[in-house]
């Protein structure tokens, strides 16, 4: 399972699926960005922001949310 995750976060894999537009709340630093999170294996594998795009299989558009 981690060896898959690991590929994936390398881009040698696609996520199962991508939630899109959504809201990202960093904890650490209060902040709330605009981003992506990456799903495999029913794991958060990536979270993504500044433009990055992830690869999936399946994408779900979190409407802002």
């Amino acid at each position: 399972m981690l060896q898959n995750i690991a590929d994936t976060m390398l881009e040698k894999h696609e996520y199962d699926v991508v939630f899109q537009n959504v809201q990202i709340v960093n904890v650490y630093n209060d902040t709330i960005v605009k981003g992506e999170i990456g799903v495999i294996e029913g794991k958060i594998g990536e979270i993504a922001y500044n433009g990055k795009h992830l690869k999936a299989k399946r994408y779900i558009d979190g409407k802002n949310a």
